[in-house]
């Protein structure tokens, strides 16, 4: 039976070839209008309990959205010329409409850079950072690399990447428009 079709098709094979041509332009034609909706709403399916669940966590305990960045200098990470325009990158972050904070390794306290005894953190009225003058940037390289509080999180294993974390301010409006919709799809 599948002799017929094949002989058909492999009798036309100019023909077939053009339509298979015309429909894959006519296919890529369209691309452009191809948009992905990646947010919970087309993800979870409606009525998901361990979405309700998450909104309802996140009502009672605010825990806040943010946007996590990576930084990889030219120059090594720690150095001046690296360190500049990572400071005016947050500063720039900071002052976007919609950014509550933003927390990167210039802001992070610097335990071990000297080393401090509880008595110096008990007594400091702040720690020192990568931004106080006279640290010691290979002290603090290596607090950031071996630290069992810093270490894999401010700095990638080969310590040539970092991470700045910009906290986003919450729109209520959509929030409240969300818990609007839910409540109505609960009555339906």
């Amino acid at each position: 039976m599948n002799k017929p079709n094949f002989h058909w098709v492999a009798g036309k094979a100019i023909p077939v070839l053009c339509v298979y041509v015309l429909l894959t332009l006519l296919a890529v034609s369209q691309l452009g209008k191809i948009r992905l909706d990646a947010s919970s709403d087309s993800l979870l399916l409606q009525g998901d309990p361990d979405l309700a669940f998450f909104r309802e966590s996140s009502r009672h305990y605010a825990s806040g959205e943010f946007l996590l960045l990576t930084w990889r200098p030219t120059a090594d990470l720690l150095a001046p010329e690296s360190l500049e325009p990572l400071a005016e990158m947050v500063e720039a972050l900071r002052e976007l409409d919609g950014v509550l904070s933003v927390t990167s390794i210039l802001d992070v306290p610097l335990l071990e850079s000297p080393p401090l005894s509880l008595t110096d953190l008990a007594e400091a009225e702040s720690l020192p950072t990568l931004r106080a003058e006279g640290v010691d940037a290979a002290l603090a390289f290596r607090e950031f690399t071996t630290s069992p509080i810093y270490r894999d999180l401010l700095l990638s294993a080969d310590g040539q990447t970092t991470g700045i974390m910009a906290t986003l301010a919450l729109d209520q409006q959509y929030l409240d428009l969300v818990k609007q919709r839910d409540n109505l799809r609960a009555l339906r």
